[in-house]
Parts: C-alpha cells; sequence; structure tokens
C-alpha cells in the first residue's frame, strides 16, 4: 500500500485595511483561520486569543486515537477558544471571531484497498470557509453562520465571543491525494469559477497554489484581509520524513508524512 504525506503552506495578505485583523496557525498535522469580528479595534485581539487558544490546547493535547476522538477534541478546541475569547471581551470591551480548524490523520486500516486513505475533521464557527478538491471535483464543505439582511448586509450568526458559538464539525473520508484550503472570507472576493479552478488545480504545488490565490484575491480587489492555509494530501516519498512547525500567524511551509514509515 502507498503511503501518504502533507505538504501545507499557509500565508496572509492585508488587502485594503489598515490593520490585518486575520491570523493562521499551522502545526503539526492541523491548520486554523481565525478573522476577527466586524474591523473594530479588537479583532485583531480575538483573532489572536483564540488561535493562541487553539496553538496552547492543541500542543497539550496531541494526535487523537481514531477520528471521532479527533472531531471531539477539534471540537473542544473550539469552546476552549471561545471561552477565552470571552473571558478577553468581559475584560477590555465585547470582541468576537471566526474559527475554522481541519485536521488530517492516516484513515483507520481497511480490508480491500490498495490505495492509503485519509481522514480530514473539519469544525468551524463562523463564515471562514474550507474548500476540498479530489478525484476532479472541487467544493466548499462548510456552511457559513451567517444571515443577510433584506438590505444586503451580512452577519455572523456565530461566532467565538459571540451569544452563539456552538461549533459545526464534519469528516471527510478520502483516498489518494486531494487539497483541502481554509481561509478567511476575504478570499470570496475572487470569482466563485476562477477560485475554483485555482483550488482543483492539483497539478500545482502547494506553494503555487497559495501564491495564486493570494494574488487573485490582490485582484480582484478584496477589501478584507486573506488568510489561506492549503493542504496538499500527496503520495509521499520513502525518503521524506522531514516536519515543521510554525510561530503563531506567520508565513509558514511544512511536510509530514501520515501514520508510520
Amino acid at each position: 500500500m502507498s503511503r501518504l504525506g502533507l505538504n501545507i503552506r499557509t500565508g496572509s495578505r492585508l488587502g485594503r485595511r489598515n490593520v490585518n485583523q486575520d491570523r493562521v496557525f499551522f502545526s503539526g498535522r492541523m491548520v486554523a483561520v481565525a478573522d476577527g469580528v466586524g474591523g473594530g479595534e479588537r479583532g485583531d485581539v480575538a483573532a489572536q486569543v483564540a488561535l493562541g487558544s487553539v496553538m496552547l490546547d492543541s500542543a497539550a493535547w496531541g494526535d487523537a486515537e481514531s477520528p471521532a476522538a479527533t472531531g471531539a477534541a477539534l471540537v473542544g478546541l473550539a469552546a476552549g477558544a471561545h471561552a477565552r475569547v470571552v473571558e478577553v471581551g468581559r475584560r477590555y470591551g465585547a470582541c468576537e471571531s471566526t474559527l475554522s480548524m481541519v485536521h488530517v490523520a492516516p484513515a483507520p486500516t481497511g480490508e480491500g484497498s490498495a490505495r492509503a486513505g485519509s481522514v480530514a475533521s473539519v469544525v468551524w464557527v463562523g463564515d471562514s470557509p474550507v474548500f476540498l478538491s479530489v478525484a476532479g471535483t472541487t467544493r466548499q464543505v462548510t456552511t457559513p453562520h451567517a444571515q443577510q439582511s433584506p438590505t444586503g448586509r451580512t452577519s455572523l450568526t456565530r461566532a467565538l465571543g459571540a451569544r452563539s458559538a456552538i461549533p459545526q464539525s464534519q469528516q471527510l473520508l478520502l483516498e489518494g491525494a486531494a487539497r483541502i484550503v481554509v481561509a478567511t472570507d476575504g478570499l470570496l472576493a475572487v470569482p466563485a469559477p476562477l477560485l475554483l479552478r485555482l483550488i482543483g488545480d492539483i497539478d500545482a504545488s502547494a506553494a503555487h497554489c497559495l501564491e495564486r490565490l493570494l494574488e487573485a484575491a490582490d485582484q480582484s480587489g478584496a477589501r478584507d484581509n486573506v488568510s489561506i492555509g492549503v493542504v496538499d494530501i500527496v503520495e509521499a516519498h520513502d525518503d521524506d520524513t522531514s516536519s515543521w512547525t510554525s510561530a503563531l500567524g506567520a508565513p509558514v511551509a511544512g511536510r509530514q508524512l501520515l501514520g508510520p514509515g
């Protein structure tokens, strides 16, 4: 049976904002983004607190033993982040953030398949989208927690630090190569046909995909900050045992094998 590995790239652009209220975090098999809500003065604080919480709690958590346990652990990370954002809001004034996380692990060993598989656990609160490209099909796998008013204004129905912060989750059972993109909603400034085409071009490397997505957001006149994590699930070579981790919010890159060598 072949082995799979992860090739991860993350990056962020300011857009037309004066302050970057997005945060992006990568460690091991997980990528997360947070987007401070509303463009207010504490949006960046909320996003920083949210991903700081995820960073601290995930370091103590480690990898769960089963996909179900992984999903539950990610929901727990979201709950912990919400509690910390609420506490900061009580001390310094209300602040809110979205949170979207993706964790990829080897699929449980099964019979009858010669191809390696993986399980992507996705947990989100808010409207930061997650996309999946596999077997020639690219789609958004998250449903935004948002509503539109009669005047066309969009507001969140769930966010960390808000009254409702119930995380939504799903697990994707994948076979062979795939690409997952997690981003803040500034990326949605890119027209949908172009966005899906860029994500779906899995012949392009994760680094090239990230660069093209950020450029497309700039060229589309994105007003909001744009932060992106590209996770490529790729065939792993026997001598590829390197791995990297990141600092909070920094552009990073990494590769890691899934499962034992």
